[in-house]
């Protein structure tokens, strides 16, 4: 259901003459959504099999027997998002405009893996309608004729979003004490509900109040002078702060505090915040000068965390002496005579660095970027022959044009392009297709 009432039209505003245009307007909709409900998900399951074979490698069994499986979930149903959009749309002097947007989705009853007990139900987890998540953010898009002459139209405009996802209600029993109720998830989205944390695949740390996508990964320290490894972040507790004092590290031996030290196993993440940008948007210019045009489209994207599995994994991995390795690493790694690098030494076949062990920095915000970027989506020079060579041949117009798409992209690190995730980038690499420049000439004829 939804409103909307046009202010300019009203008769007591017909003497504002600046005011070409101006609407407000709401909008309020419930949308039902069953995915992530398994086909059998509301039902209790059965299986049956062999208890054995009368005669080995033989398919003669000795006999059946029938095993409960899923518990029975009648009371199963469709998450609902319901949205609430308030909206402005103006126009001013016939020459500025824009529309402004506030929305919000909170989705009802999401679907969630919730604890129950094993003994009642012979499983760990139930999928109920046990979850709550708020999506909030706002969009603007603005405009302006700067020129406007019969000769000469030359016209700006601007658009951007911002939004922010979080849980505000999740099942009793997720999460652990250990993380102060909050749970770790792997990039899949799946989450360890009861025990709050996964293996090494942890990307996320969620809880109640928190952004969905709060990126929870190892700090990198730096190189250790000493020894020359990789410090890695630890939060002292009082049962690892001997383990930290025997070892080498950098800070404050104090509970509560972070260090950096070389004992990966000592090794904890720390919550680095949103990996959603703050504000997505681009930005257009197009000018006409009688039958010759020209136009340009820049995207753009502000904060936000982007992960390379491809750095952490090869091209940043100091244990391969020979294989895929980033340029920086020449001249950058930790020597006796290179105690400044930004790297540690060069290693080979050590496990402690092997990139398979947890705590290793090839794991560490070493391989997070920043997601800002600046793109140069589009530009296109085109021209319309004059119509009055066209009206002689009969036809209603040519123009003649050349284009160029993603001509140029700015971004922290050669080699990242955010624009493939908004939520991290964990699984994005060298191994994903890039966007594509492509340049083009071409001619539209209408008849």
């Amino acid at each position: 259901v939804g409103g909307a009432w046009r202010i300019s039209a009203e008769n007591w505003m017909q003497d504002a003459t600046w005011l070409t245009d101006l609407k407000i307007r709401a909008d309020y909709g419930v949308i039902g959504n069953q995915n992530g409900i398994g086909r059998y998900a509301g039902y209790q399951t059965w299986s049956y099999g062999a208890t054995g074979y009368t005669t080995p490698g033989s398919y003669a069994p000795k006999g059946w027997k029938l095993t409960q499986g899923a518990f029975a979930n009648e009371n199963l149903t469709w998450e609902k998002k319901k949205t609430v959009d308030v909206g402005l749309d103006f126009r001013l002097w016939d020459r500025f405009y824009g529309t402004i947007d506030w929305y919000q989705t909170i989705t009802d009853d999401a679907i969630w893996d919730a604890p129950v007990s094993y003994a009642m139900t012979g499983q760990k987890t139930l999928p109920m309608n046990s979850a709550r998540m708020r999506n909030r953010g706002f969009e603007l898009e603005l405009g302006v004729d700067i020129i406007k002459t019969p000769d000469i139209l030359w016209s700006f405009g601007v658009n951007g979003a911002h939004y922010k996802t979080i849980l505000t209600s999740v099942p009793e029993g997720t999460g652990s004490d250990k993380l102060n109720g909050c749970w770790e998830a792997n990039p899949d989205g799946w989450t360890a509900a009861g025990t709050g944390t996964v293996s090494n695949g942890a990307f996320y740390l969620r809880g109640v109040g928190k952004p969905y996508y709060n990126v929870y990964q190892y700090l990198y320290g730096g190189v250790d002078q000493a020894t020359g490894l990789p410090l890695i972040s630890s939060t002292v507790t009082s049962e690892n702060i001997e383990a930290l004092r025997a070892s080498h590290y950098v800070g404050e031996l104090k509970e509560g505090n972070m260090v950096y030290t070389t004992n990966h196993s000592l090794a904890t993440r720390q919550e680095i915040g949103d990996a959603t940008p703050k504000l997505i948007g681009g930005f257009n210019t197009s000018f006409r000068w009688k039958d010759l045009d020209f136009a340009a489209t820049f995207a753009f994207q502000c904060g936000g965390k982007f992960f390379s599995t491809e750095y952490a994994l090869n091209l940043y991995n100091n244990t391969k002496i020979s294989g895929a390795l980033s340029n920086e690493l020449k001249g950058n790694t930790w020597t006796p005579n290179n105690t400044g690098a930004k790297f540690p030494m060069q290693l080979y076949g050590t496990s402690y660095t092997s990139g398979t062990d947890i705590g290793s920095w090839m794991y560490s915000d070493l391989a997070l970027f920043s997601a800002s970027y600046l793109n140069v989506k589009n530009l296109t020079l085109g021209y319309n022959l004059p119509q009055k060579w066209m009206d002689k041949i009969g036809i209603g117009g040519i123009r003649v044009y050349a284009s160029a798409d993603n001509v140029f992209m700015w971004t922290q690190h050669a080699g990242i392009d955010p624009r493939m995730s908004l939520v991290g980038g964990w699984e994005v690499g060298a191994y994903a297709y890039p966007y594509m420049r492509t340049m083009s000439l071409g001619v539209n004829v209408t008849f």
